[in-house]
């Protein structure tokens, strides 16, 4: 439940649920917070709230690409096509960082960088593999 606080001529509203990071956002209007609130309130409840930076902090891409690679694409098809695709990818330096740290700005380094020898079709493909990687739940 979001809660509604009166902060000199703002409303504050701040919603925390566990497993999820605590939002807060302000307004000048105390309807328009409501409104939010209630808004925020069913986010949390169908799960679409950001992750807590805590959970995120416990993994490295890597151990989420390797653990895809044994789980998931032993059952697929296309189990020695995508298993290329994403050792590959575990060379860059983005595999290394924690899930917390990553950035549009590192996938857009990766892109440029795959753009400089491969066509923009293949580096399409090796993203979509990477965002069902980390689409799957642990």
């Amino acid at each position: 439940m979001a809660s509604i606080r009166k902060r000199a001529s703002k409303y504050q509203v701040q919603v925390r649920r566990k497993g999820f990071a605590p939002t807060v956002r302000s307004f000048h209007n105390r309807q328009d917070a409501q409104e939010w609130a209630r808004f925020m309130d069913t986010k949390a409840d169908r799960g679409d709230l950001h992750a807590s930076t805590r959970e995120l902090d416990q993994y490295t891409l890597r151990e989420i690409i390797e653990r895809y690679i044994s789980e998931v694409t032993v059952s697929k098809l296309s189990n020695d096509t995508k298993t290329y695709i994403l050792e590959a990818f575990l060379r860059y330096p983005i595999a290394n960082l924690r899930l917390s740290e990553i950035t549009t700005t590192h996938f857009s380094k990766y892109r440029e960088t795959r753009l400089k020898s491969v066509k923009a079709g293949t580096v399409n493909r090796e993203l979509g593999i990477i965002k069902h990687a980390l689409d799957i739940d642990p």
